[in-house]
């Protein structure tokens, strides 16, 4: 399992590539503090996850998730943001999770859970 983790805040950041790191899956992490740097590395690459802050300097995450749904649609999307306001945005670029911060481990396992499973649905279709 590969996830990509954005946001521009470097603690929340670094803690999210930490706890994902500690899932049972064991997944590949790739990070990034801008959005753009997410943007054109999925130019030539693929992740079965991206954990998303909404609210980022140079590509706000709404933004990046149509153009990460363009680029790779079976890239499941969760939202991690500090702002609710954003959540019922989160449907219209067909996020799978919306999560406030800060993200407990708990929860991040659920989410992840769900999003595989949902892959699994869809790859017996």
């Amino acid at each position: 399992m590969r996830i990509v983790c954005v946001d521009n805040e470097l603690n929340t950041l670094t803690r999210t590539v930490k706890m994902c790191k500690k899932l049972p899956s064991k997944p590949t992490v790739f990070s990034f503090s801008r959005a753009k740097q997410a943007l054109k590395w999925f130019d030539d690459h693929y992740a079965d996850i991206a954990l998303l802050d909404t609210n980022m300097p140079d590509l706000d995450g709404m933004s990046l998730a149509a153009f990460i749904k363009e680029k790779s649609p079976d890239t499941s999307v969760i939202f991690v943001s500090d702002d609710p306001r954003y959540a019922v945005d989160a449907f219209g670029v067909r996020a799978l999770g919306f999560v406030l911060k800060p993200l407990k481990m708990e929860r991040l396992r659920a989410e992840v859970a769900y999003a595989m499973s949902n892959k699994t649905i869809m790859d017996l279709r």
